[in-house]
């Protein structure tokens, strides 16, 4: 029997959580201001942090990776898509990647997919668990070789 997807993993659990834990002492804090009445015509406030709390949901709700009998599908956080052949793929390693922000390198680490065609997908792999991403690189060692 053929499976359509032999490898599908979205946002872990604990990304999720870790998010909801930094941000609920503001929702929290800005609920019980509102109710002691401290906000004085400004009660929107209590707004801000509970938006930002679900604009990095929103965020989480994007990352997803699936890795079809043809196909590697990566979508970022921002709901952007990211494919590669599965024979195209050359190499996947974990490697520290540079961003120059406001004149310093930030060095972070990910996952480089490099395709045949000379493009390489980068991918974040902070939302996901760290079994997902060994699992993964372990279908696409099997799949370059």
């Amino acid at each position: 029997m053929i499976r359509s997807s032999e490898f599908e993993v979205r946002a872990a659990v604990t990304s999720y959580l870790v998010w909801t834990a930094l941000l609920s002492p503001l929702c929290i804090l800005s609920l019980v201001n509102l109710a002691m009445g401290k906000l004085r015509d400004q009660e929107y406030v209590v707004l801000l942090p509970f938006g930002m709390l679900l604009g990095f949901l929103l965020w989480l709700s994007g990352f997803s990776i699936k890795l079809t009998e043809s196909d590697l599908i990566y979508r970022d956080g921002l709901w952007r898509r990211h494919s590669c052949r599965r024979d195209a793929i050359i190499n996947a390693k974990i490697d520290w990647v540079g961003f120059s922000r406001l004149g310093k390198l930030l060095q972070i680490p990910r996952l480089i997919i490099t395709c045949s065609d000379n493009r390489s997908i980068v991918i974040n792999t902070k939302p996901f668990g760290p079994a997902a991403i060994k699992r993964l690189q372990n279908f696409l060692e099997e799949a370059t070789l």
